[in-house]
């Protein structure tokens, strides 16, 4: 019986010093608690718009259903309610809600349609409480 012959092993790739990158995790860290800080603070001035806007449209919950996993995932349907879990339309208007960027530096203002403002501030608490 013949045996194949071993192939040697990788040598192992060395970078020299000067092609390190240095990594601030100290300020990884603190733009990631600034933009915590921001987008809490944009949630809860989104609230304050919304929530009278769908109060005045008879709507006392909303369900989302969400898809996710991974990096990825969105909206897939909103259900407006009223009292008695009576289904109810949202109304054509036109809402300005706050988002803020990747750490919390910039925040914009933004029209959006009803439905599409309900999105995002839902995106905006998911990410708030499942951020990674």
């Amino acid at each position: 019986m013949s045996t194949l012959p071993e192939e040697p092993a990788p040598s192992p790739v060395t970078l020299p010093v000067s092609n390190a990158v240095p990594i601030a995790v100290e300020q990884i860290l603190a733009d990631m608690a600034q933009q915590s800080r921001t987008l809490e603070a944009c949630i809860a001035i989104n609230k304050a718009r919304l929530f009278p806007v769908l109060a005045a449209a008879g709507i006392v919950e909303i369900e989302v259903t969400y898809y996710g996993e991974g990096d990825s995932g969105g909206i897939e349907e909103l259900r407006c309610l009223g009292p008695n879990n009576s289904a109810i339309e949202l109304p054509s208007a036109m809402i300005t809600l706050q988002s803020t960027n990747w750490n919390g530096t910039n925040v914009n203002e933004q029209e959006l349609a009803l439905s599409d403002a309900i999105e995002a501030f839902a995106l905006d608490v998911i990410e708030r409480r499942f951020a990674g």
